[in-house]
């Protein structure tokens, strides 16, 4: 006889067999359908080590390391060590500092706009501190040169700015490959490629190279490395959101990270005793195909990385810090620089005129507008 407890016993391996089968097939479901912008969160170590190289340059979100909230401290403010270590650049480079404001400045991400910020947040700084200024270091060099290692993390603040690389470098290309380096060259693809693969003057191409402490770091460690030394990352694409968290974090207040810019794309540069046009960057179908090419996609794979996840700390830090308390900050901060625009532009002497003449007494010798920048933060302390 036929009963149900007949029934159920009997069909229970089947039963089971089901079941198995259904959860495998929605595992792997899911996995499949997993947010590219959440996978980094879920993915293990043994499934990491099995992607190919080729899935890692396409898909940066595909490793397992995660973003931070950016460090918080009160901005240290120590003795600056005499003018020579606050404005020449060589004299920097060649004393390395482990306090005070501490800006590591990969080339060509508007890194000169945040350095005029930070000297200006030094001197405010140092204004309530009553101190005739506070240390900074503002240097291209790479981190392993400056020992950044062996910094005092206590009284010193490190930081770094990254743009999205593959157009940090085409600016690199427009910038130093067609002016610096061989004014008369044609912007072609070919020797776009070149340039990028055999350049001729040490850029430190990769943020990775340039920003790791110790040389034998590579990849995933040295990008893992890079999020752990570094007290702030901000973002080139979100330069305003970076200087208003990277000021929040350092307790400064806003007028004390007003700048004047010194130059815009496309507009003139200048080199001690030299002006030259920068032209205006573009990118051919032929440059294209290159920056899309594999060989040049594994150069640039941990950059991209990195950039990643630094993008993803800043939007972390700014949830910390609340987003609405940000946004609010944000908006006064690009009011502010557009009344120093309009009001310090006009009677700031930059270091070349309209006509592409270099100007020996000019106002940027410290960060451009200084002055003017001086007496617009009395008017609003006023």
């Amino acid at each position: 006889m036929f009963t149900m407890t007949t029934l159920r016993w009997k069909c229970t391996p089947f039963c089971c067999m089901l079941l198995i089968s259904a959860l495998v097939l929605a595992a792997l479901s899911l996995n499949q359908e997993e947010s590219p912008s959440r996978t980094w969160l879920f993915r293990g170590a043994a499934r990491q080590r099995s992607l190919t190289a080729a899935t890692m340059i396409m898909d940066p979100h595909s490793t397992t390391l995660k973003p931070r909230s950016w460090r918080h401290m009160p901005a240290p403010c120590v003795d600056h060590g005499g003018k020579e270590a606050r404005f020449a650049y060589d004299w920097q480079r060649t004393h390395p500092s482990g306090e005070g404001l501490i800006f590591a400045r990969p080339t060509k991400t508007g890194s000169t706009s945040f350095s005029f910020a930070m000297i200006n947040a030094a001197k405010g700084l140092a204004r309530r501190s009553s101190k005739d200024y506070c240390r900074f270091q503002t240097v291209h060099d790479n981190a392993i040169q400056m020992k950044y290692s062996e910094r005092n993390r206590e009284t010193s603040y490190l930081f770094s700015l990254l743009r999205d690389p593959n157009k940090r470098s085409v600016s690199q290309f427009f910038y130093n490959g067609l002016t610096l380096d061989r004014k008369n060259e044609n912007p072609t693809a070919e020797y776009f490629e070149q340039f990028l693969l055999h350049n001729p003057i040490d850029l430190h191409v990769t943020y990775v190279e340039q920003l790791r402490f110790y040389p034998q770091l590579e990849g995933e460690d040295a990008v893992q490395h890079i999020l752990q030394d570094y007290d702030f990352i901000g973002i080139t694409e979100r330069m305003d959101e970076s200087m208003v968290v990277w000021s929040m974090l350092l307790d400064l207040e806003l007028e004390d990270i007003l700048y004047l810019k010194s130059n815009e794309g496309g507009g003139m540069a200048s080199i001690p005793g030299q002006c030259f046009e920068v032209p205006k960057s573009f990118v051919s179908n032929e440059m294209q195909s290159f920056l899309d090419s594999q060989q040049w996609k594994t150069i640039v794979k941990w950059d991209y990385v990195l950039y990643d996840r630094a993008n993803q700390s800043l939007d972390a830090t700014i949830d910390k810090l609340g987003r609405l308390a940000v946004e609010k900050r944000v908006s006064r901060f690009k009011a502010l620089q557009r009344q120093v625009e309009k009001t310090c532009r006009p009677v700031t002497k930059f270091p070349c005129s309209v006509d592409g003449v270099y100007e020996e007494n000019h106002d940027c010798l410290e960060a451009c507008g200084m002055p003017c920048l001086d007496t617009f933060r009395g008017s609003i302390d006023g």
